[in-house]
């Protein structure tokens, strides 16, 4: 009975807000007609700077999948860009599509098959990233756009986009593109225990500005803005083993780590039972050149994560790898940051095999896609993700279709997904009555639980 109270309703305000919201067919999926170089309803994007690629597009009669023709890309050179098969797509938000093709190559080669804006950000909702061959082989693709919340806008200047990622030899044919909405609306909902305590995360980031302890019944507390990074508390090699470090003196001279004390000494004091999740990073000026790379050797980070995790593995059960690694707080390799990954979850078991470890966490499914086909989800029990859905959540739907279509390719669709970071975006000037701004954000704890997120951690509770 409780499922129904809860999630009928649900159900029924997602079909209502999205079902007037209309897709668009594909044209010549079959890639057939007289043409030089792409089929008619299809177009090529090269660029690069400054080696430009070699590509060259033209019809295929002898390697077809159905009918007489398929596209053919001969990448000689990807120079120092990339060349992109597209077919441009307006868009509802809200709405959740899927997308099949058949791939095949003379030579193996990476493809990404893709949704893409085609204006900045060019965000990226819904992407397989497969090794191709010299068997026809279908890819699927599952996933849509949320509202882009600095415009308000609800439809979406997309793009079908099929990326090789290496030289050879690559065809394309039979795709087809299909508003499957409906039946992700009525599919059976995909949690249906009782919402745990830690699925209601709060981050709060200016204790000792103020002790205000949020009285929102919160089970989960995020260490992220908290001054608690590890370029923060190590600024020179070895102060994460100086006693001093960890001296919390609000009349005196504090520690560099005091913020860690003051965080974990606070929850205890206010409430025990809320679980703490710390996130890891960023780089010290002496272990880096940038606080986004990661350092130089790993046994520094190696270092950092023993201390910490020695120190606080009582008080702290989640330990995540590292803040948004696919915006502004990251720019290593994906292969760098899997290592990361690995050597942390490996120290921290051997502290203590209770403690439960997130991924990195990802804003979109793009470079997620990568790093979990380079098998960076292998090592932690979680996937992180985070989204700030606008002031309509339901159209929230198709962004966490993708990610767990993601989840599912690579071979982690078991595994819980978490919105570590996330609120409800409004825009200033629409001026929403109070009743509306307070059914948004209640919606946007719903919706998530209902297609199978874990946890939602607000952002934040004092901002000013």
């Amino acid at each position: 009975m409780r499922s129904k109270l809860l999630y009928g309703p649900v159900l029924l305000l997602l079909s209502l807000r999205i079902s007037d919201v209309q897709g668009q067919s594909l044209t010549n999926g079959g890639f057939e007609g007289s043409y030089t170089t792409t089929a008619p309803g299809w177009n090529a994007i090269t660029y690069g700077s400054p080696q430009y690629p070699t590509v060259a597009y033209g019809p295929e009669t002898q390697v077809v999948h159905g009918g007489s023709t398929s596209q053919r890309l001969a990448v000689t050179d990807l120079g120092d860009g990339a060349t992109l098969l597209v077919q441009n797509l307006d868009l509802g938000a809200g709405k959740t599509f899927e997308v099949r093709l058949w791939l095949r190559a003379d030579q193996a080669m990476e493809v990404s098959v893709m949704l893409q804006e085609r204006v900045p950000y060019y965000w990226v909702p819904a992407i397989a990233v497969v090794d191709v061959d010299t068997v026809w082989q279908e890819v699927v693709v599952h996933g849509g756009y949320d509202r882009i919340v600095p415009t308000d806008a609800t439809t979406i200047l997309s793009r079908l986009v099929v990326q090789p990622h290496g030289t050879g030899t690559l065809y394309v044919d039979n795709a087809t593109f299909m508003d499957i909405t409906t039946d992700v609306l009525n599919a059976p909902v995909a949690l249906t225990d009782s919402i745990p305590g830690r699925y209601f995360g709060m981050h709060v980031n200016k204790w000792g500005v103020h002790q205000t302890w949020p009285p929102t019944g919160h089970g989960m507390m995020r260490l992220w803005n908290t001054g608690t990074t590890w370029e923060l508390m190590e600024p020179w090699q070895g102060a994460l083993l100086d006693p001093d470090n960890w001296v919390y003196d609000p009349g005196g001279t504090s520690g560099f780590g005091f913020r860690m004390e003051l965080y974990t000494g606070l929850v205890q004091a206010n409430d025990s039972t809320v679980e703490l999740l710390y996130t890891m990073g960023k780089s010290p000026g002496w272990a880096a050149s940038s606080s986004t790379l990661p350092p130089q050797d790993i046994t520094w980070w190696q270092d950092y994560v023993q201390v910490l995790g020695n120190r606080y593995h009582d008080e702290v059960r989640y330990w995540e790898i590292w803040n948004e690694v696919d915006q502004l707080d990251y720019s290593g390799s994906l292969e760098d940051l899997k290592e990361l990954t690995d050597s942390a979850a490996s120290t921290l078991r051997a502290i203590d095999p209770d403690l439960v470890i997130l991924s990195p966490n990802f804003s979109g499914a793009q470079q997620l896609a990568h790093f979990l086909k380079l098998g960076g989800g292998d090592e932690v029990d979680i996937i992180s993700w985070h989204h700030y859905p606008g002031r309509m959540p339901e159209e929230m739907v198709p962004e966490i279709i993708g990610v767990r279509d993601v989840m599912a390719r690579y071979g982690q669709g078991g595994k819980p997904l978490w919105n570590t970071e996330g609120a409800v975006s409004y825009m200033n000037g629409l001026n929403l009555p109070m009743d509306q701004q307070a059914g948004a954000v209640s919606r946007a704890y719903l919706v998530p639980w209902s297609f199978g997120v874990e946890n939602f951690t607000w952002y934040c509770w004092d901002i000013f």
